[in-house]
């Protein structure tokens, strides 16, 4: 099977010649800004580890780019560009009246356009690629400093002035999703973190969040076979989320805080993406421990999300974790044989 048949397979509910699986992490920092070194960057990356889904690993802040947003930009690969904003695009309320409709065709978003058409290019078809996509809510307070550390006292009290810069947002991102596509893309991994109890209460997230998400993703959901919705944080509203009109579902399943595998499948037949521990399962030096341990979480996965699930952290992984993606790449790749055997 191509990387491609298997999630197909997976997203009707069909076997699969062993179980899929993805890994990611903001393991392109000084690569992200460059065409060419993003390209063979995520090539190289995907050709080492096997991986069932490209997810393209783009700074945290390339949206933001072509609004304005002044950006410190990773000086190793520690220095995460999307914690070092200088200047944020809108600074002051009146800001939200001018806020920019970004070119495709120029600017950050051009290239990461470009790099999602020529890694889809490489790969013909055989490996999905998923375009990273950070929904309007977050685009917006991103690109805001006066939504930095807000409360949402402040949202109601500016609520029509809220709804006229999301209204272009959402239209901005419509956008950038549709070029996205046009490049090649199977969907996108769309980071979604609003759905949370540190950032919204659940009325607030269905009126300042929630409708904004709808609305990209309904304009362009007929173009894309493959979106992974992640929700991203602790203490999440996964009941809010289980009508988004995506394929497959992505959150930290093993924090205490959050539903785990088993609860989420009750409650929905979509794909459900998780089931590794990416702070602590690739942790230490002895390679059989985690190659047991990796195991052991794939076949609770398996027992709790039965054959919609792909394996899965459920956030960004570190760099020092990556250097053990091959023992989790052997240990699909055993399980793979056994099935055959």
């Amino acid at each position: 099977m191509t990387h491609t048949q298997r999630i197909r397979n997976i997203l009707e509910g069909k076997p699969a010649d062993r179980p899929a699986y993805i890994a990611w992490g903001p393991h392109a920092n000084l690569e992200d800004r460059h065409i060419g070194d993003f390209v063979k960057h995520t090539i190289n990356y995907q050709e080492y580890h096997d991986f069932d889904i490209i997810k393209v690993m783009p700074n945290g802040l390339y949206h933001t780019e072509d609004y304005g947003q002044l950006v410190r930009w990773g000086e190793d690969i520690e220095d995460a560009s999307y914690k070092n904003t200088i200047q944020y695009a809108l600074n002051t309320l009146e800001d939200w009246k001018k806020v920019k409709s970004p070119d495709i065709k120029k600017g950050a978003w051009a290239r990461e356009i470009e790099v999602v058409r020529r890694v889809n290019d490489h790969f013909k078809g055989d490996v999905p690629v998923l375009a990273t996509v950070f929904g309007p809510a977050n685009t917006a307070i991103n690109i805001s400093k006066v939504l930095q550390g807000k409360t949402n006292e402040f949202y109601a009290a500016h609520e029509k002035e809220y709804q006229s810069l999301m209204e272009v947002v959402t239209e901005n991102n419509i956008k950038l999703m549709e070029g996205f596509l046009q490049a090649g893309a199977a969907g996108f991994f769309y980071a979604q973190w609003g759905a949370n109890l540190n950032r919204f209460s659940p009325a607030e997230y269905e009126r300042y969040v929630k409708p904004y998400d709808l609305a990209a993703l309904n304009a362009v959901k007929d173009k894309f076979w493959f979106t992974m919705l992640h929700v991203c944080g602790e203490r999440i509203y996964m009941d809010k989320v289980l009508d988004y009109p995506v394929q497959a579902l992505n959150w930290e399943d093993l924090s205490p805080l959050n539903p785990s595998l088993k609860q989420v499948r009750a409650m929905t037949d979509k794909v459900l993406m998780g089931g590794l521990d990416r702070n602590r399962d690739f942790l230490g030096s002895d390679r059989e421990k985690i190659k047991d341990i990796i195991r052991d979480r794939i076949a609770i996965g398996i027992r709790d999300a039965g054959q919609k699930y792909i394996v899965a952290g459920g956030c960004e992984w570190n760099r020092n974790a990556a250097h053990r993606f091959t023992v989790l790449t052997e240990v699909i790749e055993e399980l793979g044989a056994k099935h055959h055997g």
